[in-house]
């Protein structure tokens, strides 16, 4: 007979120019004798999973890397073993990147040694293809660019349980975040959390899912609705977790005066205004005749399309594109000019 095992699993995948996954949930974990197939989830199990939290804090810009926003991500678990008997735990942990696991108990540090590739066969990960732009709302269609998966690389450690016992569970360890850059003047980041994977323990458990940030100007689209905490938190409890997976993704709103990320709609936007001023501002220089009210007003617009529109079209257009939008405004701010030089010019 198999010994019963339980399993912590955190999983993700890297791809380019689309939200990576940062970690996953976990299940208990049946080891079948040997020649007798490969892992899977043990539907029977007696430990359950009495509480998760899981919380990830966004890195400094100096963390930053090309790929997305690195976390620390914080897992903790606390597991309680509902049977008369004692037993020792195996939980396996899985990254997305080499970095190195940190995994603590109320003892302290625990032992944990490396493992290669492993998935149960009996779970699959609910995976999606877009990611929500926080501040207009639209999705992302990533699968345009380069949806793939990567390897992931596991940590193994292991629990001691006394008949009906709660131990608790800590893993710690720094990720990097997935990257959308097409088509949005921010980037949007984002992260992913296996929740599914929580099925497979015994019962229900109280959850907390929580992103900080170091600054008050990003703003977070969850498919896990989050609660707005403080200035720099975010924050969702749970009385159980949901049949899904989590998704959040997140973008700095500094220097969007609209409701949109969107480069199309946000430079659009940008450039009417700008001509809307640049009428105002000719209508009241044609009002009084004042060559100083028209150059004054003509320079705030011009230094206002130059510092708003800062991205059309992405690498290596952007300059280009940026460029020709700028020198349509400095050609419409001249041809005025010399419309109204003629109206100044007339005797009174």
């Amino acid at each position: 007979m198999p010994l019963l095992k339980g399993i912590m699993l955190l999983a993700a995948l890297l791809f380019l120019l689309s939200p990576i996954p940062a970690s996953a949930n976990g299940g208990p974990l049946r080891y079948p004798a040997e020649g007798n197939g490969p892992l899977q989830f043990d539907t029977g199990s007696q430990i359950s999973l009495v509480y998760e939290k899981v919380i990830f804090a966004i890195g400094d810009e100096a963390a930053d890397s090309s790929y997305g926003k690195s976390a620390d991500v914080s897992v903790h678990y606390r597991l309680r073993n509902d049977s008369a008997e004692k037993r020792s735990v195996s939980i396996l942990f899985v990254t997305p990147s080499p970095q190195p696991v940190q995994v603590s108990s109320e003892e302290g540090a625990l032992k944990s040694d490396s493992v290669p590739e492993a998935a149960p066969v009996n779970w699959q990960p609910k995976r999606r293809t877009d990611v929500t732009e926080p501040v207009s709302g639209e999705l992302l269609n990533l699968s345009r660019y380069g949806w793939s998966e990567a390897r992931t690389a596991g940590t193994r450690f292991t629990l001691a349980f006394e008949p009906g016992e709660t131990r608790s569970v800590t893993m710690r360890y720094r990720d990097e975040g997935g990257l959308y850059d097409k088509g949005v003047i921010n980037p949007v980041y984002s992260h992913l959390y296996y929740l599914s994977p929580a099925a497979f323990w015994k019962g229900a458990p109280e959850a907390e899912l929580e992103v900080r940030f170091r600054d008050s100007r990003y703003k977070v689209s969850s498919n896990v609705p989050l609660v707005r905490k403080d200035t720099t938190t975010y924050q969702a409890r749970l009385d159980g977790l949901p049949d899904t997976e989590w998704y959040f993704s997140f973008t700095s709103t500094s220097g969007l005066l609209y409701p949109t990320n969107m480069q199309t709609a946000h430079n659009s936007y940008i450039l009417l205004a700008s001509l809307a001023m640049l009428l105002i501002v000719a209508a009241a220089s044609s009002y009084w005749r004042s060559r100083w009210i028209y150059a004054s007003g003509a320079a705030a617009i011009i230094g206002f399309t130059v510092f708003y529109i800062r991205k059309i079209g992405g690498y290596p257009f952007n300059f280009i594109f940026v460029g020709a939008v700028d020198l349509f405004m400095g050609l419409v701010v001249l041809a005025v000019y010399f419309r109204l030089r003629r109206l100044w010019n007339r005797p009174k």
